[in-house]
Order: C-alpha cells, then sequence, then structure tokens
C-alpha cells in the first residue's frame, strides 16, 4: 500500500505543479504514450527488484535445504503479490488524476481505501442500536472485504482473488487513462480536477459524518433524540465546512453553498429517522406465505431440550452448509403464528422480556433474513407453538444434522475424543463398522432427544464423522465439534468398544485422588471405597497442567460436595503419555513438539467431582481427621 501511494503519487507529480503540467504537455508526445510509459515505469521500479531479490533468496535456501521449485513458488508468488500492488497502485493513480495537489490526492486515497468499510459499519452500528430483532451471520460476513481495494487485499487470499485483482487494476488503469485526456492543464494546484465531482463527493463526505455524529451523541446522552439531532446539525456543519476550505482553500469559503449544506441535513435528518423510528419496518417484517421455503432456528435456551447444552457443529459438506441446510421447519402457519407472536412481544415493557428466539427466513429467491426476537419465556400462547415447533422431527434434525446422513461415504475419518476435547483422542482412518455406529448412534440420539433426557447423561465420548481429513491434528476442530455419546448410550458404547475404543472412565484405576481445603490431597487406594467415590460423583473432564484451578471449589461454598476435586489417576492410560492423537490403519501426520505447549498435561488423569450431597461419609471423616 505504500509503495503504491510513493510510486503512483511521485509518477504523477507533475500534475500538480502548472509549471511542470506546462512542460511535460508541451512535450511531442502524445498523452495516452506518456501516461502508458510512467504506469510501466512505475511497475518495473518495483516489480523487477522485488523480483530479483526474491529469486535469488529462493535459489539460497533451495540450495542450502535441498527443497526443489522453490524458485517457482517464488515466481508464482511475486506473481500475486503484484496483482495486489497494481490493484493499490491504480487507486492511487485515479485518485491523482481526480485531485489537482498532494494533500487532496492523500485524502482522496485514504477516502477510496476506508471509505466503504466505514460506512459499512456505521450502517451495522445504525441497526444494532435502533433495530430491536436485529440478527447476523452466524458466519463472518465477507462484504467488507469488497468494499475497498485495500480491505480486498487484506482479507482475501491473493492466491484466489488474484485474477480479479488483475482486472480491476486494470480497468482501473484505463479508466484513469480516459480522465488523464480529460484533465485541463489548468488545474493543476487546485483542490479537484474536475469540478463537476465537487458536489457528489462533497454529500457523500458529509452524510455519514452527519450520521455518525448523531449516533455518538445518542450513545453518550443516554439514548437522547435532542443531543442526537444537535450531534447531527454538528455533523454537517462541520464536515461542510472543512471540505469547502479544502476545496476553495480559503477560510472566508466556510459556508459556501449553503443549498448544499441544506441538503445533507434534510438527507441526513430522513436517514437518522429512518432508522429510529424503523420507517421500513425491519422489526415487523414477516415474509408472506408465498415467499419463502422455510425457517432455520438458531439454538437458543427456549428451544433446547435437556441435552441441547453442548453446542455442536458439522463437517459433512453434503448436510452442513448454512446456505442450503439439509432440513427447514415448513409448517407455515405455525411459522405465521410464531412471528405475529413475536412481534407482538416487542411491545412488552422491558421486565416482561427474559428470552430471546431467532430464527432465519430462507426466501424463494435465494435469500436469507435473520430475526432475533425479545419474548417474554411464560406466555401460555407462546409456549403452545414452541412445543409444537419441539416435537417436529423438522427441528430435530436442523438441532443434529448427523440424524440427516443416510450413508457414511463421504466420511474418510472418524474423530473420537474421550472425555473433552483437550484430552485424549483418537483419528480412525478407514474405520470398519462406521455405518453400524451412523445407524445405532442415530437411534439412541432420536430416542433421548424424543424423551427429552438422558439417564446418567455424562458425555464420556464425543464424535466428529469428518468429509476430509485435516493435515494435521490439532485440538482445536472449528469445523468439526464433536456430538456427545453419553454414558447411556449402550449400544453406541458397545460399537466402539468393538472399534478398540472405550470411555476413559472404564480404564483400570490405579488411585484416587482427592483435593479439597486449598490444595490439601488425600490418596484413596481401597478399591471398595474408590467404587463408592465413583458412584457418588460424576465425570468432568481430563486433568491439564494448565487448567488445575478449573474444577476446584474451596471451603465456604454454598455446597459441601463442591469442595472437592477428585482426580482418578488410570494403569491403561499411563503408557500413552507420548503422543495425543492415536491412530488406526494410517497414521495422520502432526507436529507433536509444536503441540506440546498446548496439549501437555496429566492425560493418564481424569477429573470428577461429587454430586450434590452424595459425599461419602468416610470421606467426610478421612478430611475431618
Amino acid at each position: 500500500a505504500l509503495r503504491g501511494v510513493l510510486v503512483g503519487g511521485s509518477g504523477f507529480a507533475y500534475l500538480f505543479s502548472k509549471k511542470k503540467t506546462d512542460f511535460y504537455h508541451s512535450l511531442p508526445i502524445k498523452r495516452d504514450f506518456l501516461y502508458g510509459a510512467i504506469v510501466l515505469d512505475s511497475m518495473i521500479i518495483v516489480g523487477l527488484p522485488y523480483l530479483v531479490f526474491s529469486s535469488l533468496a529462493s535459489l539460497i535456501v533451495g540450495a542450502a535445504t535441498g527443497e526443489r521449485g522453490a524458485l517457482i513458488l517464488t515466481i508464482a508468488s511475486w506473481a500475486g503479490n503484484m496483482t495486489a500492488f497494481l490493484l493499490l497502485y491504480a487507486t492511487v493513480v485515479l485518485a491523482v488524476m481526480l485531485t489537482g495537489n498532494w494533500l487532496v490526492s492523500l485524502l482522496a486515497v485514504a477516502t477510496f481505501w476506508i471509505y466503504g468499510p466505514m460506512v459499512y459499519i456505521l450502517r451495522e452500528s445504525y441497526e444494532k442500536i435502533f433495530f430491536r430483532t436485529i440478527l447476523y451471520n452466524v458466519h463472518q460476513d465477507t462484504l467488507p472485504g469488497w468494499l475497498s481495494p485495500l480491505c480486498f487485499v487484506l482479507l482475501k487470499r491473493i492466491g484466489q482473488t488474484k485474477w480479479i485483482n488483475l482486472g480491476v487494476g486494470v480497468l482501473l488503469l484505463v479508466v484513469s487513462g480516459f480522465l488523464y485526456r480529460l484533465r485541463r492543464s489548468e488545474v493543476a494546484g487546485s483542490a479537484m480536477s474536475f469540478t463537476k465531482t465537487m458536489a457528489a463527493i462533497k454529500l457523500c463526505i458529509v452524510i455519514p459524518s452527519a450520521l455518525l455524529g448523531a449516533l455518538g451523541f445518542y450513545v453518550i446522552s443516554d439514548n437522547t433524540l435532542i443531543w442526537a439531532v444537535f450531534g447531527l446539525i454538528c455533523g454537517v456543519v462541520i464536515s461542510h465546512a472543512v471540505i469547502e476550505i479544502i476545496y476553495h482553500a480559503d477560510f472566508r469559503k466556510l459556508f459556501a453553498h449553503k443549498m448544499h449544506m441544506v441538503m445533507a441535513l434534510i438527507t441526513s435528518l430522513l436517514i437518522f429517522f429512518s432508522y429510529k423510528q424503523d420507517f421500513l419496518g425491519h422489526d415487523r417484517y414477516i415474509p408472506k406465505e408465498g415467499e419463502f421455503l422455510g425457517v432455520n432456528f438458531v439454538q437458543s435456551e427456549i428451544l433446547q431440550n435437556s441435552i441441547d447444552s453442548y453446542r455442536m457443529w458439522w463437517d459433512y459438506k453434503e448436510d452442513a452448509t448454512v446456505k442450503e441446510p439439509s432440513s427447514l421447519y415448513t409448517d407455515k402457519s405455525v411459522i405465521e403464528k410464531l412471528a405475529k407472536k413475536a412481534v407482538d412481544s416487542l411491545k412488552l415493557p422491558q421486565s416482561e422480556i427474559n428470552d430471546r428466539i431467532e430464527f432465519y427466513y430462507y426466501l424463494k429467491n435465494g435469500k436469507r433474513v435473520g430475526r432475533s426476537y425479545p419474548v417474554n419465556k411464560d406466555d401460555k400462547e407462546l409456549q403452545e407453538i414452541i412445543a409444537k415447533i419441539k416435537k417436529s422431527d423438522e427441528l430435530k434434525k436442523m438441532k443434529y444434522p448427523v440424524l440427516n446422513m443416510k450413508t457414511v461415504d463421504n466420511v474418510k475419518a472418524l474423530y473420537c475424543s474421550l472425555g473433552d476435547n483437550d484430552g485424549l483422542s483418537y483419528m480412525i482412518l478407514k474405520p470398519q463398522n462406521l455405518q453400524k455406529l451412523l445407524e445405532t448412534y442415530q437411534k439412541e440420539l432420536s430416542n433421548a432427544i424424543q424423551a427429552e433426557q438422558i439417564d446418567g447423561g455424562e458425555d464420556v465420548i464425543h464424535l466428529s464423522f469428518l468429509s476430509e481429513i485435516p493435515e494435521r491434528v490439532s485440538k482445536e476442530h472449528p469445523d468439526a465439534m464433536s456430538y456427545p455419546v453419553y454414558s447411556s448410550f449402550k449400544e453406541t458404547l458397545a460399537v466402539l468398544k468393538e472399534m478398540g475404543i472405550e470411555p476413559i472412565t472404564q480404564a483400570p484405576i490405579e488411585k484416587i485422588t482427592i483435593e479439597y481445603h486449598d490444595g490439601k490431597q488425600l490418596d484413596i487406594v481401597d478399591k471398595d471405597q474408590q467404587k463408592a467415590i465413583i458412584e457418588a460423583s460424576k465425570f468432568v473432564g481430563l486433568h491439564s497442567m494448565y487448567s488445575d484451578n478449573r474444577y476446584h471449589y474451596y471451603a465456604g461454598e454454598d455446597k459441601e460436595s463442591k469442595n472437592f476435586t477428585i482426580y482418578v489417576t488410570t494403569r491403561e492410560l499411563n503408557d500413552r503419555q507420548q503422543g495425543w492423537t492415536y491412530c488406526f490403519d494410517k497414521v495422520v501426520p502432526y507436529n507433536s513438539n509444536e503441540d506440546e505447549h498446548q496439549l501437555s498435561g496429566y492425560r493418564s488423569i481424569y477429573e470428577r467431582e461429587f454430586l450434590d450431597g452424595k459425599v461419602p461419609e468416610f470421606v467426610q471423616n478421612l478430611v475431618n481427621n
């Protein structure tokens, strides 16, 4: 970006001086040829040294490491980076052609690079503050990356956008060349090269400035409308005055073109109140029955069953895409009742709001519209609607996409985490009995959801059916978080046992250590006492040296059972300390040294905590003694 400013500005710097402009334009050279020569010269100044030195560096690295193909990769990288430079350079050249001096030219470059994202952020801020039902995509919005050349280069992968960079860069250079032919020599030294653009550019800057001033005063004044209007007026007057001074380089022109200022003020007020009063009906929006296919609910407490607290993601590409969900809730009569009830809830006082319900309308035109409604979950009519939705098979499939899978043909690996996602894990490639595992798990998960409860609900294993094999194993799987297998899923656990996978809680116990009262410890080796402790406690997770205080509760807590932390040391896992992930049939490459700082810990030890009121009497006696 800096090279683009320096090279683009210096190459056409003569345009900012009347004497230099007259000199260059008096040469017996066509303007088109002169323009092309300067552009080509600028590209060579940057590109040639970059190519030479990067190639030399790659040859040195290749000679030292024996790495083949380093030079080819370097040249490919050079070409991609040069397309990014071309895009930024073309933006600078366009700014130079539209302006007549250095200061305004730099301001124009900054405007081209940040104006789009700033307006986008301002719009988002207005929506979040004034719309009560705003709901953004669960995936990061990619629009800001397309709103300015600089953001496009920074936020996009050059390897994937090199042709866009090249095409847009060439197009901007062609437009700049056309403007160069139209540009009069007399405008050198003035603020703008084309007077007809001055009013439009001024309004495009003044209106967002006014809206920003209104929003700032509205927020700091605790949502006071008078102060918001005051901030808006200040934004219009100040920004309009500054631009007029820049245009004319004269403080006496402070309030020139008062009509433009009035137009900006009226437009800004209309935009502000359209958000403040929701003139466009954003919060009241309900699509007509023939306009949408169905809705997809976002997980929330109001729609949860007893096993929904564990948030899950899915990496099965056919079913996972958000744009084309595998299942929608399509009972439009129920959707209409829910939407109307949710819209009516907007009239409730804040004291009666105790939950939110969020969902996306999937429209027939391919768009997705999200809404997040504040509601009173104790409302009987709403409870009846929610109860009907919760009983539907469609909602079940939306929340648990694994239930949509018919076969495992697209599954390339089974990832199993024993206990939690930070501990001992298996990556099984080419797994046997995978179809049986899928069908068994689907049956038990479906039954548990239908019953809305799980007996002995410890999530002892987590499963992920991966459609792609990761290049290296990491403790974080942002695209494929796992589904829980609970201790009540007896048939699923039996299938996993056939595959050589058992819960960590079933490993032979070597000893149990109870920690209490500021780190004091008590070792339990008696088998009967160990059994009693296991029966009176629940599994928490694998123990890590970096989370020693994760489950510690000391004396003074309300519940006595929380005063203890139970560490169970197993014999079986002691032999597995050398690595984190264990593979069957094929080894998945991973860098254990790189992972050591994240994953090292006591992998042969897992934690439990006593159930409420279930602390064995012998434990209390031993502690008191």
